[in-house]
């Protein structure tokens, strides 16, 4: 993170409430994972389930991913949206997102002895009544603790967006 592409609290705009992180990506940074904010969590058993509001602008490069820890990590569930505002997960383009509206992501995994390399993912469009589903998503079926949650702005050119209404828990 430098003084241009950083990680902030904004009052710009808001899903709910009247803040929002906001993430402004530039170009030339010394990594493309810059910046990005990770939770750390020690999550090793039942179903863990997260969701998050996020609004992108158009040119931003997101992505968010769950890891288990170490060095070696294995990936659980990953997605990505491209600069083109398509969203990208297990693999495969699901569809496009609009830019500069809030909508909702929600992401469902077994971990632990429950986990089977497979993930849910809903998302929930503003206007739109019914939630899109994409079930059995594949992931690395060696992931099998939530230890890193993260957001990530991954592009190499100027790109914001903003994510609201983190929630993450653990059904049994």
């Amino acid at each position: 993170e430098g003084d241009v592409a950083v990680v902030r609290v904004t009052d710009e705009t808001a899903a709910s409430g009247k803040h929002s992180l906001k993430f402004v990506d530039a170009a030339g940074q010394r990594v493309s994972y810059l910046p990005h904010i990770f939770y750390g969590l020690d999550l090793t058993d039942g179903i863990a389930v997260g969701s998050f509001n996020i609004r992108v602008e158009k040119g931003a490069v997101v992505f968010h991913e769950w890891r288990d820890g170490g060095a070696n990590y294995h990936i659980g569930p990953s997605l990505r949206i491209e600069a083109d505002g398509s969203l990208h997960a297990g693999g495969r383009k699901l569809m496009d997102i609009p830019h500069g509206v809030w909508f909702q992501i929600e992401i469902v995994c077994p971990i632990g002895k429950a986990a089977t390399g497979k993930w849910d993912l809903t998302v929930r469009l503003t206007g739109r009544t019914a939630p899109l589903r994409f079930e059995g998503l594949p992931c690395d079926p060696r992931c099998t603790s939530l230890q890193w949650y993260g957001f990530v702005a991954d592009g190499d050119a100027p790109g914001v967006f903003y994510i609201d209404d983190i929630h993450l828990s653990r059904r049994n």
